[in-house]
């Protein structure tokens, strides 16, 4: 009697089961040996393979004047091992100008909460629809930030803090909801009493506002807030 074995024809996609090797790198379990020769690497335009996993690099400068409140949002709740990173390039300064820097600046909390995911958003829109006046103020804030960065690097702290007065002119052209009545009030408060110059932090529409006042003005400036009912934040410097 002549008997036949039939075997059933794997198809070409039914998977392979993976050996311990294998599963050990599906798991993202990796070790020195295999980091520097994987057994398996493909590198293509825009990302690079090792084994089972892949590696992107994003890179996104300008945080926050470029992108949106949020933007981090959607690699927080990636469904995969994701690993993010910030590079801040520290300024070449000296420890005098670090220390000046400390004690003449001062930060006072408006007592406004805002949300400034609507600024940056608004901001976003114009800026893709080109709106002019915005993307003009967009690049006048570089230029300005590179000139802030060139006086503290060379110890010229008051003209830190006139360049403060100039960011914020030119900040507020790019909503009005960046600033108010109230909150311009204030501003020119501290200006007359002490400050060189001044900033909303952040978005703007309130929070914290950050002022420059050397030579002895701190004691006439924490008076003129402390009438407008702002109430100082202690912060170190890096």
């Amino acid at each position: 009697m002549l008997r036949l074995r039939l075997q059933k024809r794997r198809s070409a996609h039914t998977p392979q089961p993976l050996s311990s090797e294998e599963r050990r790198f599906a798991r993202g379990t990796r070790t020195l040996a295999d980091l520097l020769a994987p057994a398996a690497v493909e590198v293509a335009r825009n990302h690079v393979r090792l084994e089972y996993q892949y590696a992107r690099v994003l890179v996104v400068i300008g945080y926050p004047r470029t992108v949106a409140a949020g933007w981090l949002t959607p690699l927080l709740e990636f469904e995969y091992p994701i690993e993010i990173s910030v590079h801040v390039h520290p300024l070449e300064a000296s420890l005098h100008t670090v220390e000046e820097l400390r004690n003449n600046t001062l930060i006072f909390y408006t007592g406004i909460v805002r949300r400034s995911f609507d600024i940056l958003q608004q901001q976003r829109k114009d800026t893709e629809a080109g709106d002019r006046s915005v993307v003009d103020s967009l690049h006048a804030t570089k230029e300005i930030g590179v000139s802030i960065k060139t006086a503290i690097e060379s110890g010229d702290l008051d003209e830190f803090g006139r360049l403060l007065d100039v960011h914020w002119q030119n900040k507020k052209r790019r909503s009005s909801k960046i600033s108010d009545g109230h909150l311009d009030d204030v501003y020119d408060l501290a200006k007359r009493n002490g400050a060189l110059g001044g900033k909303l932090m952040g978005a703007g529409g309130g929070g914290f506002f950050l002022f420059y006042a050397p030579n002895g003005r701190k004691p006439k400036l924490r008076e003129a807030m402390a009438v407008s009912h702002l109430r100082e934040m202690l912060f170190d410097v890096d």
